[in-house]
């Protein structure tokens, strides 16, 4: 009877002991600090399929110059200056070799148009240069974006992770049901796959700046990229458009083509027989190249005052970001003094601080974007 008893004590206090490991485990689980499933930095990209060893630092002005340097469309403009050149200095050649009015009205009118071309390759040739600049930008904040998503997507499996072991001891000690344990399981599963895409972007993304410069794809660097925030200063919006008229490629050619329409209107003989054009058909032109100017003109206004409201609208968004990253971090010194007293866990601690670092990524990103578009816009032709 005796030995009975205690067999049955010694039955009681290992299936107390049983259940105060399994509780001791949960709540050692709960208590754990950070520690990144994958390790992720964001100066050391993840080895893609084909990925070279980092080898350099790479600046944005090192990379934009390689991208004008390897620039075809460039490389053929300044193919073409000694030859637009002569046939500019041929055509005045012509113009005082002249021996009537027809020849020299005919000549005059090309030397324009040929001088209106020249300008417009020139002005053409800086938008090249502005918005292989933007391009290179762009490039850079895409590697910048897809090396910190994958850094984030690292801290949020962690946390995944974690809680899924504490929803398996719970499915051990029946706090949990099968069913959702299996729906977290899954959850934590596609997102280990997801994060196959993740390393995939910065693959795309190294390979599309090394496109621009005309590097190896492949190519891996550390890039020198931060950007402080600073709102755009006070702009004359009117003299804004007027300038950015001023310099429009487009505009310079369809002043040119009103230019070269008038002259040849003023210049119309009735009584020539060489006159390739009548008077109406000349009026029809000229009112045609009018309305096209007008066009020009019209376009730019708008692209360069969207382009300011947009940049207002920008600025507008930073500061709530500014503001919801300083409620997060009121959150965050509330649940630390919480874990303090017992209250609360590591984990949703740990959730705080992801909150924050997502937030952060996304204050830097907005910094970025309204670095470019004030850029931008001080370059209307690239608008």
């Amino acid at each position: 009877m005796r030995t009975e008893r205690r067999d049955n004590m010694k039955k009681l206090f290992l299936s107390k002991k049983a259940k105060y490991l399994v509780c001791a485990a949960l709540a050692a689980a709960l208590v754990l600090t950070v520690v990144p499933v994958f390790a992720a930095n964001n100066t050391e990209p993840p080895k893609g399929a084909a990925a070279e060893a980092v080898t350099k630092t790479l600046t944005i002005d090192d990379a934009v110059k390689a991208a004008i340097n390897t620039s075809s469309s460039l490389q053929s403009y300044n193919d073409s200056i000694p030859v637009t050149n002569k046939k500019i200095s041929d055509l005045y050649t012509s113009l005082l070799d002249a021996t009537d009015l027809d020849t020299s009205n005919s000549v005059q009118a090309q030397i324009w148009q040929a001088e209106s071309s020249r300008d417009a390759a020139d002005a053409n040739a800086v938008v090249t240069k502005q918005q292989l600049t933007l391009q290179v930008w762009n490039a850079f904040e895409s590697v910048a974006s897809a090396q910190n998503s994958l850094t984030l997507t690292d801290q949020s499996l962690d946390i995944q992770k974690r809680q899924l072991d504490i929803s398996k001891l719970k499915l051990k000690l029946g706090m949990m049901s099968q069913n959702d344990y299996n729906s977290a399981e899954s959850s934590y599963n596609k997102a280990v796959a997801d994060r196959a895409t993740k390393v995939t972007a910065i693959d795309t993304a190294f390979a599309s700046l090394n496109k621009l410069m005309g590097t190896s794809l492949s190519t891996r660097w550390n890039l020198d990229f931060t950007v402080d925030y600073a709102p755009m200063k006070a702009v004359n919006l009117t003299a804004d458009i007027q300038a950015a008229c001023d310099a429009s490629p487009t505009v310079k050619s369809d002043t040119t083509a009103v230019k070269i329409a008038q002259f040849q209107i003023d210049t119309f003989d009735p009584y020539a027989d060489t006159q390739a054009q009548s008077l109406d058909q000349l009026n029809a032109t000229l009112n045609s190249d009018k309305r096209s100017l007008d066009d020009a003109k019209t376009s730019i206004e708008q692209k360069v005052t969207s382009a300011y409201t947009s940049i207002i609208q920008q600025e507008s968004g930073y500061a709530s970001l500014q503001a919801a990253l300083g409620g997060l971090q009121t959150q965050l010194n509330v649940a630390q003094v919480q874990l303090k007293l017992g209250m609360t866990t590591q984990l949703n601690v740990d959730n705080i601080n992801l909150q924050i670092a997502q937030q952060e990524e996304s204050i830097r990103s907005a910094a970025v974007t309204h670095a470019i578009a004030v850029m931008q816009y001080g370059w209307p032709n690239t608008l």
